[in-house]
């Protein structure tokens, strides 16, 4: 242990002393920094000889810190001329005493003489000394606020434990605190050694190049210099120094260097060298990525070349042979099951030889690039034929093959014995422990969710109380665990959206009262989600509405979250103003957040009841649980000032809240908008510059990140915004990762937002390409999941993405193979025909126009005659209809049907409003729009459509 101390000291030592020059040039580059301590020295404490100085170092590792701090200030006051003497007492006074104090304070003062920072007055003096013993970031933040930037940077540097401290999530908010410091001083640049000490290397040159900062050279790898010059946009010149494949891979992926996946050097940095048919079909993916169709073709015919046998089996089971011709023709079967080519046979053979546990890893590589060639048959039998029959249900459900997805789970097509398959589960679930159950719970919750699609609510509310009622059976009825496993992880998880919402908020209320108080919390938070936690105290505060006496709790509430003044009656503002009230005396102090206040707020603001909601969000949480507390929810209260444009009323929260220290990158756009209003152009642009140094995760742990940030600005539909935080999460995620590819969807679906379809299907396309990497991490969280089908709609996407990116250009061939592979991956995405057939038309492409329009309503028409009361493909047709501008009467019923099946679908009335639009109905569609407002204010198509058709566009 004496050892390593030693070493670890000398080295330290040994920095510090080799980092400059000698101790008078120290002294006088110490005058232009040592700031608020170049005072009078000290005379409290007198020079001492060398001799002298021997003892007085042994204090410098005293328990007592008065004792320390006494040594410390005898040394320092000594100036330059203690360095030789404290350089030859360190060996031997750290050989005699193994004492971390000594240590640190022996290189301090090292530090600070060679830094030439001087004691000054006895009370800076001593601050300095009390933050220089047992530092830890706090200290650090403190020594920048005194204005000792090249101090605090250099004991980052050579204290490795402090520099750990620095990256976690905790160490963020310190790095956090140290560019606000920068920030009130007026130089973010001062904070920047720090950063860069601190921050990864591929974080550190994506920041210098937002903010055109310099990043020090010396010790810099080529990885390192690569990274800088791939962020400025010199991506060939990065590439000719990247050479590690951890580094080069990303840069080619994310830069869209596509045609470098052709070459076998990259290749083999990607996905290796293992031989076998997942490493050959991953190089054959890549060839066509690359562009070289041919190549990836005949490597495609190697892979799948069917041996004698495969020759002998396909012949066994040819139509001719035993293959029901009657029933592949019916129309459940059609659009579900298409029988097998001789090469999805060998493929299937292939993805069974692999199903060794011990060749997992090459069997999710050979599923992946499988699934981006397109060839998803295969693949879709081969989940089928799994002991685990969900991933069966998932992949056939993914593409609405309801059918065979029921069949998967023991389910007749026709749902004939679905009694007696629900009381099987019911038998399982009740007899079992849920934590050894939970793959069997989420199924029942998922075929519930699809049955309510299907038109069969009545066989979904019995799975849900089938469900509810599994816990009194175990006995557990005060088990809240395992209540929130059955709501929480499943019922809601499933059927707390969309069309199955209205089914789950009525069963809900059935099994309510049954339920524990944490479980009752939950429930109602998440069917009410735009109400948080607040739901359970404004559900059990809830008026008495004179026009409405009988009505339950549950439709006040859906009422109040709908913003529903109507309903209210005469004297709605008092009514729900009393009612907000109530709500908040209701909670505790001790238990109330920043979340409660600015629920209850929102609903105050969008009733129109703006002093009630400025008397919520003024309420300042130290006075109520103390000085810890924290005012979050004045963001909401500055935003509103801001709308308002009374911005010198929301300058005052968001300097509090920034200055405390969390690092709410919201709150930083907020008030840079606000100094804006107010004229403060310069405060302004370097608040807006210092968002870009405070510290964000670039992949979700504890720690915000930029994912987090982008999130937030797409729920309120500030795209712009979103984009900006959405591009760092994508770079900065690590290769192959799920963070990645959560990144890139987000990402892609606000490039769309934009109509950047090449830069959306180049984004869903990296991710693709990085998850043919052997033991990819994304691959293998979806197979793990039980969501491998996500892999199958990202490639589909991306597909689609890059026809109309190539529609756009020009190429129709090439979005002629896109498409085609696209509607092998998912028949039904009417998608494709409302983005492509528009611009077919328009490119004078009329004949493949017409042959995608047929090619979709065909599969539509299929569906429908197989699940006449499947809501979901009835809407779908009618809105491809009213987006082509085709069959608009057919159309008409075909959206009247599916808003009957679903009346509180906003998404589905939308259809029928647009559908009325476009055949002249007017007065109709705007009764029908105004109905989506109603469902779903908070959706700003909604409103944009009630424009459009009043000005009738």
């Amino acid at each position: 242990m004496r050892v390593l101390i030693i070493a670890a000291f000398t080295c330290v030592a040994s920095v510090i002393l080799c980092s400059r020059g000698d101790a008078d040039e120290g002294t006088q580059q110490g005058a232009s920094i040592s700031g608020v301590l170049q005072l009078p020295v000290d005379d409290t404490h007198h020079l001492v000889s060398e001799a002298e100085l021997q003892s007085v170092v042994v204090d410098l590792g005293s328990s007592s810190f008065v004792t320390r701090r006494t040594a410390f200030l005898k040394i320092w006051n000594m100036g330059a001329s203690a360095l030789p003497v404290l350089a030859a007492a360190q060996p031997t006074q750290v050989a005699e005493n193994e004492n971390r104090q000594l240590m640190e304070n022996l290189a301090t003062l090292q530090l600070l003489l060679k830094l030439g920072i001087k004691p000054g007055s006895s009370n800076d003096s001593r601050k300095l000394v009390e933050l220089l013993n047992d530092l830890h970031p706090q200290k650090i933040v403190e020594i920048c606020k005194l204005g000792h930037w090249e101090l605090a940077t250099q004991l980052v540097k050579d204290n490795r434990a402090l520099h750990a401290a620095l990256s976690d999530d905790y160490g963020r908010y310190s790095m956090n605190l140290i560019v606000e410091a920068a920030y009130q001083q007026g130089d973010l640049q001062q904070a920047w050694p720090i950063i860069v000490a601190v921050t990864p290397a591929g974080q550190t040159a994506w920041m210098a190049n937002k903010l055109q900062y310099e990043i020090p050279s010396e010790g810099m790898g080529d990885d390192e210099r690569a990274l800088q010059l791939f962020y400025r946009g010199e991506v060939d010149a990065a590439l000719e120094l990247a050479t590690s494949p951890s580094t080069r891979i990303p840069m080619l992926t994310r830069s869209f260097r596509w045609s470098a996946f052709a070459e076998e050097e990259t290749q083999r940095m990607l996905v290796g060298a293992t031989p076998g048919p997942a490493h050959m079909a991953a190089r054959a993916v890549l060839y066509e990525i690359g562009g070289n169709v041919a190549q990836s073709d005949a490597l495609w015919d190697k892979i799948l070349e069917p041996t004698p046998s495969d020759l002998q089996s396909a012949e066994l089971n040819s139509p001719e042979d035993g293959l029901d011709e009657t029933e592949e023709a019916t129309p459940q079967l059609a659009p579900e099951a298409p029988p097998l080519d001789l090469q999805s046979r060998v493929a299937l053979r292939l993805l069974g030889e692999l199903s060794n546990p011990t060749r997992r890893f090459e069997l999710n590589q050979f599923i992946t690039a499988l699934i981006m060639s397109g060839r998803i048959a295969p693949v879709e039998q081969f989940m089928a034929s799994l002991p685990n029959s969900a991933e069966g249900y998932s992949f056939y459900a993914a593409r609405n093959a309801y059918g065979l997805a029921f069949e998967q789970v023991g389910l007749s097509r026709d749902l004939s014995n679905f009694d007696a398959w629900l009381g099987a589960k019911g038998e399982l679930l009740s007899s079992k422990p849920l934590r050894s159950n939970r793959t069997e719970l989420d199924l029942v919750a998922r075929v519930a969710a699809a049955l309510v699609g299907l038109g069969h609510t009545d066989k979904a509310a019995m799975a849900i109380d089938m469900l509810a009622e599994i816990t009194p059976k175990q006995n557990v009825l005060n088990d809240p665990e395992t209540q929130s496993v059955i709501w929480q992880g499943a019922i809601l998880r499933w059927l707390s959206r969309h069309e199955s919402r209205m089914l789950c908020l009525k069963m809900a209320e059935r099994h309510f009262d049954g339920m524990v108080d944490d479980c009752q919390r939950i429930v109602l938070s998440e069917l009410f989600e735009e109400l948080g936690d607040v739901a359970l105290k404004l559900f059990d505060s809830a008026p008495q509405i004179a026009d409405h006496p009988l009505d339950s709790n549950w439709i006040k509430l859906e009422k109040l979250r709908v913003w529903d003044r109507e309903y209210f009656g005469a004297d709605a503002d008092v009514t729900i103003a009393n009612w907000l009230r109530t709500a908040r005396q209701n909670i505790a102090p001790e238990d109330l957040t920043p979340d409660h206040l600015a629920r209850l707020a929102d609903l105050a603001n969008n009733f129109g009841l703006d002093d009630l909601a400025r008397e919520l969000l003024s309420t300042d949480l130290r006075e109520v649980r103390g000085l810890g507390a924290l005012n979050m929810h004045w963001l909401e209260a500055a935003e509103m000032f801001n709308e308002q444009l009374e911005p010198e009323s929301a300058l005052p929260l968001l300097e509090s809240l920034r200055e405390h220290g969390f690092n709410m990158q919201t709150a930083y756009v907020c008030e840079v908008e606000a100094l804006v209003m107010t004229g403060e152009y310069d405060r302004a642009a370097l608040l807006n510059q210092s968002r870009w140094l405070r510290p964000l995760a670039a992949e979700r742990v504890y720690a915000a990140s930029y994912a987090d940030v982008a999130q937030h600005y797409e729920e309120r539909e500030q795209i712009e915004l979103a984009m900006e935080y959405a591009e760092p999460a994508y770079q900065l995620a690590d290769t192959s990762s799920r963070f990645f590819y959560f990144a890139g969807s987000r990402y892609a679906r606000l490039a769309e937002e934009q109509k950047d379809y090449l830069l959306s299907a180049n984004i869903q396309r990296a991710a693709l390409v990085e998850a043919l990497k052997p033991q990819s991490d994304f691959v293998q969280y979806m197979v793990a999941t039980g969501f491998t089908s996500s892999i199958r709609y990202s490639a589909q996407q991306e597909r689609l993405a890059r026809a109309i990116a190539c529609i756009d250009q020009g190429d129709i061939e090439a979005a002629r193979r896109h498409l085609e592979l696209s509607h092998r991956l998912q028949p039904q995405d009417i998608e494709v025909v409302v983005q492509c057939f528009p611009r077919l038309v328009k490119a004078g492409e009329h004949a493949f126009a017409d042959e995608l329009f047929d090619q979709y309503e065909a599969e539509l028409r299929a569906q429908i005659a197989a699940w006449p009361s499947d809501a979901t493909a009835l809407n779908n047709l009618a809105w491809m209809y009213s987006q082509c501008d085709r069959k608009l009467d057919e159309a008409l019923d075909l959206a009247k049907r599916g808003v009957a099946l679903a009346p509180s679908s906003p998404v589905f009335l939308d259809t029928l409003a647009e559908v009325e639009f476009r055949l002249g109905k007017v007065e109709r569609a705007l009764v029908s729009m105004r109905g989506c407002v109603q469902l779903d204010p908070r959706d700003s198509h909604y409103r944009e459509n009630l424009v459009r058709f009043r000005q009738g566009r």
